[in-house]
């Protein structure tokens, strides 16, 4: 039997008794919850199965995650001398951990409560120590703790942990994209997404509350008669295929009053030219979709109901700290999200937009709870709704994305507009657990949901770093491109080092030359969206090849700035 150690609320410890079973060779834990977890903080489990010493052989996979996890990118961690400490890994991306030490090789991969685990790494006494440990605090968890363990050879890579993960995605409903294709998601997996943000109201916003007469103005970058000037440059520079995604068309611009969508904003050129502009776009046989949001709320909209929002446990509406253009943000309970995209998504649709749609934010942030009295949800609910929104989308459009890569609704995602906010480029930024940033996720999901892999490499040759294209190309990347990506007035932008603008015809030039050489490039890679992932490693100092399912080989050398493809 296994053990759980426990730590209560009050402060003291204890051991809980975990049932364990084997079948086909994979130790299955699990803990059927109870009242007594009432006085529980939480409960932890050792990954490592002997104690590790400083200088041992082997690794660890250091887990990424946006909110509380404190790294946002994939890395791996050697057993090296290091400064007593530590790091309770929250929120990761993947409810996977691995440890590969000395003789044996340990993978975990939590199947319930798994949005409520963290990697808990202690160092002292010049040993490691690492468990996963599950935050009850003070609740009956939603569903039982439930843990499978599989043993893998010493001489496994991360490669093949990551490939065991979507080996065991893949057997509980994952699909991959060649499976599930529609003609909208052939075309968005062979083509560039190009962001549009035409218009937004100033962010972060001072004005917290914002009524009819507080409201600040639209500043517009760009109308639909500006985008259809675009749509005939790309058509005349020999652009067969493009992804058109507009940020910003609905009312008041970006964020301007979620869950308010219409009318179309009449600073653009309201919906008569929004129809006029997708007709043309199909014209010329590119796809044109938008930005929605399902979970933002502003009290400004017209449809604003607090009753509808999420609900903390104290009683409270949550209210993000940040404040984006509409306002103080509160977020909507997942069960209201799924009623309000069931009741505005068609309508979006019927303006004529087909393609990759783009719902913001869902995959951003790990799962919701809302403790309502009228509508709570838990976070496996929290897990369906947007799983149900996704599906809604997907059927309306063809096809689905959103952004950054939580998995736990990612099973009817197409793409994710980028995989980390992480700059790869700044070695500072490492956490101080990672020795090496790896494509773990791109691993586990290349093939199964397309991707981008960082905010930096959006606009790629924009960008004076060459190394945002190779890193693109190292890990299996879809372009992307955005126009006005630099919207926040304090600087804090975050998406890619370089910036589209579509103003003047110079600007329209200069970016559809870009968007044409990049395009030229990813019509030599496209193919390879279909394919998994099956092999990923340095073959020298910052040379690194990369094998895919169908025998492809890419070799990306970031000394001589250059890449080279094998087609087997």
């Amino acid at each position: 039997m296994d053990t759980f150690l426990v730590k209560y609320i009050n402060g003291e410890r204890g051991t809980l008794v975990a049932d364990t079973t084997f079948e086909n060779g994979i130790k299955k834990v699990s803990v059927n919850p109870d009242n007594s977890f009432l006085n529980i903080e939480y409960i932890e489990i050792n990954l490592n199965k002997e104690i590790i010493k400083f200088g041992d052989k082997g690794y660890y996979i250091v887990p990424a995650g946006h909110a509380a996890c404190l790294n946002e990118d994939y890395g791996i961690g050697y057993f090296k001398e290091r400064a007593e400490c530590e790091y309770i890994l929250k929120g990761t991306y993947l409810p996977v951990f691995a440890i590969n030490h000395n003789n044996y090789c340990t993978v975990a991969i939590v199947t319930g409560f798994s949005s409520d685990v963290a990697q808990a790494v202690t160092i002292k006494d010049n040993t490691y120590d690492i468990k996963l440990r599950f935050m009850v605090n003070g609740e009956i968890p939603y569903e039982n703790i439930s843990i499978e363990f599989y043993d893998l050879s010493p001489n496994a890579t991360y490669c093949d942990i990551a490939k065991l993960y979507r080996n065991f995605q893949l057997k509980n409903g994952y699909k991959p994209l060649k499976e599930r294709l529609t003609p909208e998601l052939k075309y968005s997996l062979e083509s560039p997404n190009i962001r549009i943000r035409m218009g937004w109201k100033p962010v972060p916003c001072t004005i917290a509350e914002q009524t009819p007469e507080n409201e600040p103005p639209v500043h517009v970058a760009c109308t639909f008669s500006d985008i259809m000037n675009l749509i005939e440059s790309y058509h005349n520079a020999g652009i067969d295929k493009a992804e058109l995604c507009l940020v910003g068309w609905n009312m008041k611009g970006h964020d301007g009053r979620w869950p308010q969508v219409f009318p179309v904003e009449s600073s653009l050129g309201g919906e008569k030219m929004l129809r006029k502009l997708i007709a043309k776009a199909k014209e010329y046989g590119y796809s044109i979709t938008c930005h929605t949001n399902s979970t933002d709320a502003y009290s400004i909209a017209e449809n604003f109901n607090k009753d509808d929002l999420i609900v903390q446990k104290n009683g409270k509406v949550y209210e993000r700290e940040t404040r984006w253009a509409g306002g103080k943000t509160y977020e909507l309970c997942p069960k209201k999200s799924y009623e309000y995209a069931l009741e505005t998504l068609p309508k979006i649709a019927e303006l004529g937009f087909s393609g990759m749609h783009y719902i913001d934010v869902i995959t951003c942030t790990p799962a919701r709870v809302c403790y309502s009295k009228t509508h709570p949800v838990n976070k496996g609910e929290c897990a369906d709704y947007y799983d149900r929104i996704f599906k809604a989308a997907g059927k309306l459009f063809g096809s689905i994305g959103s952004e950054n890569s939580y998995d736990y609704a990612m099973k009817h995602c197409d793409y994710t507009l980028y995989v980390s906010f992480a700059d790869f480029t700044d070695e500072k930024a490492l956490f101080p657990l990672c020795d090496k940033t790896i494509p773990f996720w791109q691993i586990v999901y290349h093939g199964i949901v397309a991707s981008n892999p960082y905010a930096r490499t959006v606009n790629p040759l924009a960008s004076a770093n060459k190394d945002d294209l190779l890193k693109l190309i190292e890990y299996g990347g879809k372009p992307q491109f955005y126009y006005y990506a630099q919207f926040v007035s304090d600087g804090t932008n975050w998406i890619g080092k370089g910036d589209f603008h579509c103003n003047t015809k110079e600007e329209i030039e200069d970016s559809t030359k870009l968007i044409k050489e990049t395009l030229d490039l990813y019509k030599q890679l496209s193919y390879l969206q279909y394919e998994f992932i099956e092999n990923h490693k340095e073959i020298a100092p910052n040379v690194f090849e990369i094998t895919y399912s169908d025998s492809s080989v890419i070799t990306v050398d970031y000394n001589k700035k250059t890449y080279s493809l094998t087609r087997k």
